[in-house]
This record gives structure tokens, sequence and C-alpha cells, in this order.
């Protein structure tokens, strides 16, 4: 278990809602970067995030001014430790994967820091009729497969949970989409024969569990991670 904080949220300011609350109220042209100094003195083991939308496919001009906001906070020593990119995406827009693929790379190339989806959704607020969630389902796999793939991304925390149907909160086509990459394609079970010369695999990396069999007995268990 680790902890991990936004310390201050949405700071790209675009748009017609503020985002320089502590910048307006003290006065103070460093006060963000103490505020993240300051969280890391309270909290040394948690990691620290900036945190920001629209930047995975540049909504107005939003991905070039994230970039800049943190190479200033990284410059003035803001201890920032991940970085966080809310992935809400419209009715009427698709998982454009060369786009958000392209920032991705950026980010992870110029910083070199673990990178989360810290809110993802497709259509939260039902611009378009979901019909049988059919192209729902084609958006969320494409976008799963994308940063689940990607060194960079450490973590995908789902927003809406409206890949569940409403009334009986079973998974709809969406749900099926993810449960069976999730619980099927990115599971690493399987049974290996032993060999005189040993035994190799390949796996997803995680936390594994082992059970040595002989016949139906159980001769011993181990756990393990590859990272």
């Amino acid at each position: 278990m680790f902890l991990t904080g936004s310390v201050i949220n949405e700071m790209i300011d675009q748009g017609a809602e503020s985002h320089t609350f502590y910048l307006d109220h003290t006065g103070d042209p460093e006060i963000r970067e103490k505020v993240f100094k300051y969280a890391k003195e309270l909290s040394p083991d948690t990691l620290l995030f900036l945190n920001d939308y629209g930047v995975i496919m540049n909504k107005n001009g939003r991905f070039s001014l994230y970039q800049q906001q943190i190479r200033e906070l990284l410059a003035a020593g803001a201890p920032i430790d991940a970085i966080g990119l809310q992935s809400h995406m419209n009715g009427d827009e698709f998982v454009n994967v060369d786009v958000i693929k392209d920032h991705v790379d950026q980010l992870w190339e110029e910083f070199g820091l673990p990178i989360w989806v810290t809110e993802f959704d497709w259509n939260g607020h039902n611009d378009v009729d979901m019909g049988d969630h059919s192209y729902h389902a084609e958006q969320v796999e494409n976008f799963y497969r994308l940063m689940f793939s990607h060194k960079a991304v450490n973590g995908i925390l789902m927003w809406k949970l409206n890949i569940l149907d409403e009334t009986t909160l079973l998974p709809n086509k969406a749900g099926e989409a993810y449960q069976r990459l999730y619980h099927q394609e990115w599971r690493s079970s399987q049974v290996i024969q032993a060999t005189a010369e040993g035994t190799t695999f390949r796996g997803f990396l995680g936390d594994y569990s082992i059970r040595l069999l002989q016949g139906d007995a159980v001769l011993g268990e181990m756990d393990f991670t590859l990272d």
C-alpha cells in the first residue's frame, strides 16, 4: 500500500473558470512550489501529483500549458513525484490512440516521471445516446490497451462507472470489455511442466503466487513480484 496526493488540483489557467486561487489570495508568485515543498515535509513518503484535465487530447492548447507548468515548478524545486492525467472524453470524441500516445510519450521523454490516469470516462455526461454500448466498449478497450501498454503509466483510475447498467448494476458491453482485459487477457495464469533444465515463463508485471504440484498434491507455495 502506498499514499498518493494531488497537491493543488487543476492549475492550468485556461478557460472561463479561474485556476489561480492561491496566487490570487496570497499574492505570492511562489506559493505553488511552497505548497508542494510543505506537503513533502509533512508526508515525505507520499507520492505528490500534479494533476489536470484536457491534456491528453490537447483541448484548447492545454498540453503545452501543462508542459510549461511542470517545467517551471520543477525548476523552482517543487517535489513533483508523478504526473496526473484526467481523461474525461465527451461522447462526440473518440479515443485517438496516436494523439494520446504522442502526448504521453512527450511527457515521459521530457520529465521521466511516472504517469497516472487519474480520472477516465467516456461520455460521462451522456452527451450522446449509448445505444447498446458497443461503441462505448470500443473506446474503453482502446484507451485501456494504450495506457496499460505504455511503460510510463503506473495506474489507471476510472471516474464515472458508466460501464455498469444503471438498473441491474451488471456490466454493459463496455464493462464486459474491461472485465475481459483485466480478468482474462492481462492475467498470467498457467500450468507449467517443470524440467531438469529449469522452467521459464513470460508474464505481466505484478504479484504472483506459485503452487508446486505433484499430481493433485500441493508440495509447496511461494509468492513473488515481477517488477
